[in-house]
């Protein structure tokens, strides 16, 4: 009867050890980047604060989903909250880039926030 429990009481300990929660759990979510075709604006990069830089190069009429950006900049990491700069090429030849951009932008988890950059 000792050995019953004593088996029993390793069978359960090895059941609960084994069998929590996974902290492997992905919970990444995505920040997509993008350009209006009414604010007029060129080639832009942008770059996090981690350096993870990405470049803007078409425009969209409404905010894409971050599983169909082509042309934007999409950035995965975990939740939390993420500096980032943008700037535009310099397109009118002074040397400078014509527009930039700085802010922080909030990853929820499995979740896909949009920043419009726009020149307006």
């Amino acid at each position: 009867m000792k050995k019953i429990r004593l088996f029993s009481i390793i069978l359960l300990t090895g059941y609960f050890l084994f069998s929590g929660c996974s902290k492997d759990k992905d919970d990444t979510g995505q920040v997509v980047f993008w350009n209006d075709v009414t604010s007029e604006l060129g080639y832009v990069v942008v770059v996090m604060e981690d350096a993870t830089s990405g470049n803007i190069t078409f425009d969209y009429e409404s905010a894409p989903e971050c599983n169909d950006a082509t042309g934007c900049f999409i950035y995965s990491n975990s939740p939390g909250t993420y500096s980032y700069t943008a700037s535009e090429a310099d397109g009118d030849g002074d040397g400078n880039p014509d527009h930039t951009w700085e802010g922080t932008v909030t990853i929820t988890s499995n979740g896909c926030t949009s920043v419009r950059l726009t020149a307006n």
